[in-house]
């Protein structure tokens, strides 16, 4: 799966991540990942069913290299991407 091409803005999906993972990379420190955000993340999260996955994207270097990358979270359902969230940009 990890050559799965994301279609979005030219992502790829770059490798599955748990829910826990996500959440312990992104506290900030704060006591709630994602904050200031953590709504966007709780409405994001709240789109995961029972068999979904959950990737991390991102752009190309080369889009870095030229201050218009960017990154995130994708959940996938059925091979299929259903929602993302942007979580970095430049």
């Amino acid at each position: 799966m990890s050559d799965f091409e994301y279609d979005y803005l030219g992502a790829r999906l770059i490798k599955q991540v748990s829910i826990e993972e996500v959440e312990a990379e992104n506290m900030y420190g704060y006591d709630v990942p994602f904050d200031p955000g953590n709504e966007e993340w709780e409405a994001f999260k709240s789109n995961i069913k029972e068999g979904d996955e959950l990737w991390e994207w991102s752009t190309s270097q080369s889009s870095w290299d030229m201050l218009r990358g960017s990154s995130g979270y994708a959940i996938l359902r059925n091979g299929e991407v259903i929602s993302s969230m942007t979580t970095h940009i430049n």
